[in-house]
């Protein structure tokens, strides 16, 4: 007999790391008032949030995912995962003795810089950017090159230019 909804979305959040029904709400694309009445068994998650969900859960319990795929009317299969899950990220390069949060603190510079705020303004934002991210098990190499598709401008991108960082340009 398959188990309820809710103890799958149980296990589902405590697989995944969400620390609250309303986020796993969020990230499936719904509200977090949603997201508490899935696990109080007072709705459902609809099939394509289900099967989204079990992508997101695959690599951590390939179990759970097949059972979250099958209440959501398919397979892992059909989903066309992996055989296997995949090998955990390699951990990230040394920084050489440097303080984490000094390197921090330059990536929050240089986006308050892009959007001409101050640190502080930007530094919550991009908390949540990456707070989000790391949910998804998007790489910062992905999310780059999902904010600067090939053919896409420098300047249009927000990277910076000799001419933003007031170098004088050839004419």
């Amino acid at each position: 007999m398959p188990r309820n909804i809710a103890a799958i979305l149980y296990d589902a959040r405590s697989a995944l790391q969400v620390g609250s029904q309303g986020e796993l709400g969020t990230l499936l694309g719904s509200s977090t008032t949603s997201g508490q009445r899935w696990e109080r068994g007072r709705s459902a998650p609809t099939p394509k949030q289900l099967l989204r969900l079990a992508a997101l859960v695959f690599p951590h319990d390939a179990n759970l995912a097949a059972e979250i795929a099958a209440a959501g009317g398919s397979t892992l299969g059909q989903l066309a995962l992996p055989a296997a899950p995949s090998s955990p990220p390699s951990p990230s390069p040394s920084l050489n003795g440097i303080d984490p949060v000094h390197v921090v603190d330059s990536v929050v510079c240089a986006a308050a810089e892009a959007m001409q705020v101050a640190p502080a303004a930007i530094r919550p934002a991009l908390g949540a950017a990456f707070r989000r991210a790391r949910l998804v098990r998007l790489s910062v190499e992905a999310i780059e090159a999902a904010l600067n598709p090939p053919g896409a401008s420098a300047e249009a991108s927000g990277a910076p230019t000799s001419a933003s960082r007031g170098h004088k340009t050839a004419k």
